[in-house]
């Protein structure tokens, strides 16, 4: 979340560093480097950031299922965000207006990966 409009707020300047590295037997998998500094607000506005949303969150599977999933993830997620899957791994991003909108998407998108299971009940609001 980038601020919430709601409360009025607004993330204008800063550092956000989001570093992912998993890996298994000790091999590189998958790496992700995300990084905003300086000013946020403008570059939150740009189409190949977040195109002026507040709310993003990134998903990563890494499972031999992930190309099964794909089709059904990126109708989940529909024109909130894009997914791909290659080499075991299927990644999403979506971005949204707000935290609700956010988890509209998100709450179907993660119960496809969880093949039908329940999400914990923090999610269940």
């Amino acid at each position: 979340m980038f601020g919430r409009e709601a409360m009025g707020e607004t993330v204008r300047t800063g550092l956000i560093h989001d570093r992912w590295r998993i890996r298994r037997d000790g091999r590189l998998l998958f790496a992700d480097d995300l990084r905003f500094d300086g000013e946020i607000a403008a570059m939150a506005q740009h189409p190949a950031t977040l195109g002026g949303k507040r709310a993003m969150a990134t998903i990563l599977l890494v499972s031999s299922e992930g190309d099964r999933l794909l089709a059904p993830l990126r109708e989940a997620i529909g024109e909130a965000g894009g997914a791909s899957a290659w080499d075991g791994k299927l990644l999403a991003r979506i971005a949204a207006a707000d935290s609700l909108s956010l988890r509209r998407s998100l709450i179907p998108a993660l119960t496809i990966l969880l093949d039908g299971r329940a999400l914990p009940k923090v999610w269940q609001i």
